[in-house]
């Protein structure tokens, strides 16, 4: 059997079946000017790749083949936690009335990407920790299960607000600050809006539906904003 070949804008896999082989090219040259639904892909593609285990598998009607991945996290593992939290913000995009402004360099994205990683990151992997000052009613923390956050980015002619529940996986103190160990942070409510809106009061709405939704009745630990 000769050699296949798959290809689409962004990747090109190759299958020796006869030496059960196969190479995945990836094409993510920054100087590309692509739509936000493409930049969203090209980094979901890499956060894939740089999974430490990973196999390709074909299927064709009942015939099945399975091909190792070498075990390689590859340049991209930093966009492993970045990438649910684009492809939310593009569905997010997608189900308002707003549209993003033409097209995007990929450097200039990937530079927007490294801005706001950890901003991004919040909303997707567990474990990530939570440095706050101290402050004198900060006993609040040990009667809460979990931290409401609100973010807000700016991106491409739209502002994507959402109000992350961060649950607390564990606590520590010192004098001078609070460090918060989370546990796996969900999103309880997201909006589209003009650049520079103000979105206070989709937080207000947001947290007091969060509270109907877990009936909770007395106070919740809400961070302050993070914001651009």
């Amino acid at each position: 059997m000769p050699k296949i070949r798959f290809a689409d804008q962004n990747l090109e896999v190759v299958f020796d079946y006869e030496k059960e082989w196969a190479s995945i090219t990836f094409d993510y040259d920054s100087s590309r000017t692509v739509a936000l639904e493409e930049a969203v892909k090209i980094y979901e593609i890499g956060a894939i790749l740089a999974q430490p285990k990973k196999k390709l598998t074909i299927q064709v009607q009942d015939a099945r083949m399975t091909f190792p991945v070498i075990e390689d996290e590859g340049p991209f593992k930093h966009w492993i936690p970045v990438a649910p939290t684009l492809r939310r913000i593009l569905t997010a995009i997608n189900r308002s009335s707003r549209c993003v402004r033409g097209s995007i360099r990929l450097e200039t994205f990937n530079e927007w990407v490294s801005t706001h990683t950890e901003l991004l990151s919040l909303g997707s992997i567990p474990e990530g920790q939570l440095i706050f000052p101290r402050w004198p009613d900060d006993g609040i923390v040990d009667e809460v299960e979990q931290i409401l956050a609100p973010i807000s980015v700016e991106l491409m002619g739209v502002q994507y607000a959402a109000l992350i529940e961060v649950p607390i996986a564990s606590v520590a103190r010192d004098d001078r600050e609070i460090t918060i160990v989370a546990g796996q942070p969900g999103v309880v409510d997201e909006i589209i809006r003009a650049p520079g809106a103000d979105i206070s009061d989709f937080v207000d709405l947001s947290v007091e539906t969060f509270k109907y939704r877990k009936s909770i009745s007395g106070a919740v630990l809400i961070a302050g904003g993070f914001e651009t």
